[in-house]
């Protein structure tokens, strides 16, 4: 299964070192996120924010769209 760093490019069909361009995050952070199994969830908020921003969508449905299912019913209420 692959990662949500991974999921996001593809569906946006973008680099990591793009994508940390237009966040303003380095490649690397979304390398080592991918590396590591970091869950959505777990990193910063400013950081998700950014993400969401830049994808044109929400932080909630970022979370929604690229988190782990489980761990998003306890944490956003559907």
């Amino acid at each position: 299964m692959k990662n949500w760093v991974d999921r996001i490019c593809e569906d946006y069909d973008i680099t990591k070192y793009q994508l940390g361009k237009l966040t303003g995050l380095r490649d690397t952070w979304y390398g080592n996120c991918a590396r590591r199994g970091t869950k959505l969830q777990n990193i910063k908020f400013n950081n998700a924010l950014k993400i969401a921003n830049i994808l044109g969508i929400s932080a909630e449905r970022l979370l929604e769209r690229y988190g782990e299912k489980e761990e998003i019913k306890h944490r956003i209420k559907i």
